[in-house]
């Protein structure tokens, strides 16, 4: 790692680090953490501050815990040789070290991997979510570099990360569903639904027309569910519990009920878990 000036902006004061691992003021002890900042063209180590009370775990201190949580002596191995491959197990260790509110993601990878010669669509990944920003143990295996932790802010439409296959499913929906459509082995089949005024007002906007909105069929229902909980938010904690007492809370991506669930664990919602 190179050496730097690092500034911080809390005390006025200029010091030496080294890029990439992240640290503290030597004065103030303002904590500050590494991430790529960029522009369309270019992109540049920065450092976003934080208070002195929180610092993401170093990969160092993720291989501990992932090593001690499946028993594996630390010693017989490397962050570069367990880590690949293994990125939502990592995910999920390293959320324990982090605070309330930060949950393991699993989606796609949109970049590519120098291992492939061929490379897909996307590659299935799994990192850290936390206040919306990305903390990413993993990523380094994409890019054949030694592992370090990836951080990315203020995620934008440009990010390689997609939660869930979000866009992937954007790109390949269909138009809402006529209500006459058929739809599987269940055809037209009837569930009834309890909405607010508002509900109806969405639902109407979102397909296009207005339908009588107390009964859906299960082309419309499979329609919704698979629209992400972002889309859905306002009517989400009406939504997805109606679907779950009709049984149907298969017709819901398990990363959206995750998320789902994550919005009602931290208070969002006063609604029960699915």
């Amino acid at each position: 790692m190179a050496k730097t000036t690092i500034y911080c902006p809390s005390c006025d004061h200029d010091f030496e680090g080294e890029t990439w691992k992240n640290g503290s003021c030597p004065k103030c002890g303002m904590i500050y953490e590494w991430y790529e900042a960029h522009t369309e063209e270019d992109y540049w180590p920065a450092c976003e501050w934080r208070e002195k009370d929180w610092c993401p775990p170093s990969i160092g201190e993720v291989y501990q815990h992932y090593c001690a949580l499946h028993n594996l002596n630390p010693e017989l191995s490397s962050p570069a040789e367990l880590f690949p491959n293994k990125c939502y197990a990592v995910a999920c260790a390293m959320k324990a070290l982090m605070p309330k509110g930060a949950r393991a993601v699993y989606g796609g990878w949109l970049g590519e991997d120098v291992r492939r010669k061929e490379q897909p669509p996307f590659h299935r990944h799994g990192w850290v979510e936390y206040q919306g920003n990305i903390y990413d143990p993993t990523r380094f295996q994409f890019e054949g570099k030694e592992p370090y932790m990836y951080i990315e802010y203020q995620l934008s439409e440009k990010s390689l990360y997609d939660e869930g296959m979000a866009s992937f499913r954007k790109a390949f929906r269909q138009p809402p569903p006529k209500r006459d459509d058929s739809f599987g082995s269940d055809g037209n089949k009837e569930y009834a639904f309890q909405w607010i005024l508002s509900d109806k007002e969405f639902l109407t906007d979102l397909f296009g027309e207005e339908r009588n909105w107390d009964i859906l069929v299960s082309g419309e229902l499979f329609w919704l569910c698979n629209l992400t909980p972002e889309e859905l938010r306002r009517i989400i904690d009406r939504f997805y519990p109606q679907v779950a007492a009709h049984d149907l809370v298969g017709f819901i991506p398990i990363d959206y009920r995750a998320k789902y669930n994550h919005w009602v664990e931290l208070g969002a919602f006063a609604a029960e878990k699915i």
